[in-house]
């Protein structure tokens, strides 16, 4: 081995030495780190443990401190009041209760309040005062309305009638605000300016009633009604008559009805059609195909449920045609079924043609009910107009929508062409009156104004500070007198003749104890059960 070599060798065995002891250390150094990971592991486990358990701990002493302040917080009797006449209104308003059921939710309440601990002493109104307190709200709502409006608006004026004489106008005032939305009006987006119940109306009458609200609460820029011929006379007397102008719209609903009705009322097709559904409904009525039977047929709205008369005839015959084949025990009664509707495959032509028509009219009221209608709109429904191919149905509707779209274009905002939500609201009433044999228009009338506003115990100290039972009941004697349904107990049963009821409701005093506040003498209010019903 020569020098050279050995200068190699010593310079391996040095790199050698060098590296080995390099990987010892840096062995060392991750069996340090891999203990310093265990370390930390165990530590963040440890700590993430205390920190559990301490939100734990503080969790359950801030639920027991709020359920100590509830427990031992008493609200003033006012308080109380106030929130349990809120909710009874709004159980009956807005969750479509009957009065006579509010009673016993609260009692369910309170014993569910007596489960938790709570004591929250009150007493269980009876269903005519909740009754009263709904009227004295709507009749305050009423009062504070006609007042001068800075913004613009739309009216929507329609009548209603039930049995008997009595025909109640109602004015509703719609922001234009709820229009820039471009969604269907709910009756949160209006408000009841004003209700009248008498005998008879006429254009004068609507004409008065129309200029004495207009001069309170100022102008409208567009009023929507139904067409009818006393609201149609009375807003053309007040255009005649008065210097300021408005647009006047028909409801689209009633123009396309009047449209079919001129086109079907004596189609002959249409009037067998009508025939058998008749028939069919009689024959099937008590029998196992009730489940299939026609809709009922309504002779004074007749044209404006055409899509509901167009629904069930198409899907009727779509069933029958996607029935399977029978088996041995169905084969009797899949053939009395097809015997029963087969007379629909007879119209099958006319109904083709039907069902798209009442389709498209759908389409363009479903448009135009939605986002109101402006150019956007317009633009959307013009393309159905269109493919209507009976021209006495589409020149009427397009000059009808050329008409509107004008006038939206002048005042740079949608504009309304529906009176639905109005007919919701009739719709609200008549489930709060109950409708019967012997209904007609009673002193319910008065809580429409409700169905438009949220009820808050704020609204029910506003409305109880100005507006007295005393006053309700004048008015609603001064309007409604007496129904149809007193008229006859007092004439065919008069032993049986009610007693009106004391419900004059004051407040209490914000001194008087909870214990004063259920004392039987509670201002002549009438509760369920005894004077301590359901107290703690």
């Amino acid at each position: 081995m020569n020098s050279y070599e050995r200068k190699a060798l010593k310079r391996a065995n040095d790199s050698k030495l060098k590296w080995k002891t390099k990987a010892i250390g840096r062995n060392k150094q991750l069996r340090a780190l891999k203990a310093r990971i265990r370390d930390l592991i165990k530590s963040r486990q440890m700590w993430r443990a205390r920190y559990f358990a301490q939100k734990e701990k503080a969790g359950h002493q801030a639920l027991s401190s709020t359920t100590s302040r509830l427990i031992s917080t008493s609200p003033t009797p006012q308080v109380i009041r106030l929130a349990i006449i809120s909710v009874c209104i709004s159980l009956t308003i807005n969750c479509s209760v009957s009065f006579r059921s509010v009673p016993k939710i609260l009692a369910v309440f309170k014993q569910l309040l007596q489960v938790f601990g709570l004591q929250c002493d009150f007493r269980i109104p009876h269903f005519t005062t909740v009754i009263r307190w709904t009227l004295r709200v709507g009749t305050f709502l009423l009062t504070n309305a006609i007042k001068q409006s800075v913004d613009r608006w739309i009216c929507v004026i329609d009548h209603t009638i039930q049995v008997g004489t009595k025909k109640a106008f109602v004015v509703l005032r719609v922001p234009v605000a709820a229009l820039t939305r471009l969604s269907a009006l709910t009756l949160k987006d209006v408000e009841v300016l004003f209700i009248k119940v008498q005998d008879t109306w006429n254009g004068t009458e609507v004409q008065q009633v129309l200029e004495y609200v207009f001069s309170l609460v100022g102008w409208p820029l567009q009023v929507v009604s139904d067409d009818g011929s006393d609201l149609k006379k009375g807003l053309k007397n007040i255009l005649q008559t008065s210097r300021f102008s408005f647009k006047v719209t028909s409801d689209i609903t009633h123009v396309i009805a009047k449209l079919l009705r001129k086109k079907y009322q004596h189609h002959e097709r249409f009037t067998t059609l009508l025939a058998h559904l008749s028939q069919t409904k009689q024959k099937i009525l008590q029998t196992s195909l009730a489940y299939l039977m026609p809709l009922k047929e309504r002779s004074k709205a007749r044209f404006l449920n055409l899509p509901s008369i167009a629904k069930w005839t198409k899907q009727i015959i779509a069933y029958l045609q996607s029935l399977p084949k029978p088996s041995e025990e169905d084969c009797d009664n899949q053939e009395h079924l097809l015997t029963t509707f087969s007379w629909l495959f007879d119209y099958q032509e006319f109904l083709t043609h039907f069902w798209t028509e009442i389709q498209i009219l759908s389409e363009i009221q479903k448009i135009v009910k939605t986002t109101g209608l402006n150019d956007m709109s317009y633009k959307k429904v013009c393309p159905h107009v269109q493919m209507i191919t009976d021209a006495e149905l589409r020149k009427p509707l397009e000059n009808y929508l050329k008409t509107e779209i004008e006038f939206a274009r002048q005042i740079s905002h949608p504009i309304l062409l529906t009176s639905d939500v109005i007919e919701s609201l009739f719709g609200k009433y008549k489930y709060l009156a109950k409708p019967h044999s012997m209904s007609e228009i009673n002193r319910m009338i008065f809580a429409l104004p409700c169905s438009c506003q949220e009820i808050t115990p704020e609204l029910v100290k506003d409305a109880f500070s100005n507006i007295s039972n005393q006053a309700v009941e004048q008015r609603c004697r001064q309007e409604i007198s007496d129904t149809l349904l007193s008229k006859r107990r007092q004439a065919l049963y008069p032993h049986l003749r009610e007693k009106a009821l004391d419900a004059n409701i004051s407040f209490i005093s914000k001194n008087a104890t909870l214990r004063q506040s259920i004392a039987p003498e509670y201002y002549g209010q009438k509760t369920v059960g005894t004077p301590l019903a359901l107290t703690g």
